[in-house]
């Protein structure tokens, strides 16, 4: 024989079993723990975006040469930023007009558009205006653009080779 359970709110607003069970109580009670805690790990799931990072393999210079479509060295004369979609920061790229000065690979115009994302979290680098780089990049250079990242290669002249490292300090590795 089973018994009927109702459920009812009281004066007080409170929630009430009849007939008194304990276990149907406990069982409610458990229930209703069971929903908030997957109620939560919902919203924590939803709302909390997961860590990123930029993360290099670790090459030799020669190495990254090989893997560059141009090498060159050359002076930052002026850095900008291209604003992507506005919803996604991760759009933004810096653009560094680059005074060639040497080209050891590839073919690269005297004046060149040095491209990488504004992001360290997506291996974007920081180079600073004035300075004089060894830059290893990738693509068609003939619309005057090329790209580098922090995992190219791209350094100081001043620096030894075999650092990749990002002046803003998000990605250190050394050989």
């Amino acid at each position: 024989m089973h018994r009927v359970l109702t459920l009812w709110l009281g004066r007080s607003g409170q929630l009430r079993l009849c007939k008194g069970d304990e276990m149907v109580r406990l069982r409610l009670l458990g229930n209703v723990a069971s929903v908030g805690v997957l109620t939560a790990a919902l919203l924590v799931g939803v709302f909390v975006s997961p860590a990123s990072a930029c993360s290099c393999a670790i090459e030799t210079e020669a190495e990254q040469y090989q893997r560059a479509d141009h090498v060159f060295t050359g002076t930052v004369r002026q850095k900008t930023v291209e604003r992507g979609h506005k919803a996604d920061p991760f759009d933004d790229l810096h653009r560094y007009a680059v005074r060639v000065h040497k080209v050891l690979k590839g073919e690269v115009p005297r004046h060149v558009n040095v491209i990488t994302t504004v992001q360290s979290a997506m291996c974007g680098i920081e180079l600073t205006k004035g300075a004089q780089y060894l830059i290893f990049s990738f693509g068609d250079s003939s619309d005057r653009r090329v790209e580098t990242n922090l995992c190219s290669g791209t350094r100081l002249v001043s620096q030894p080779p075999g650092l990749i490292r990002s002046e803003g300090g998000a990605c250190h590795v050394s050989s």
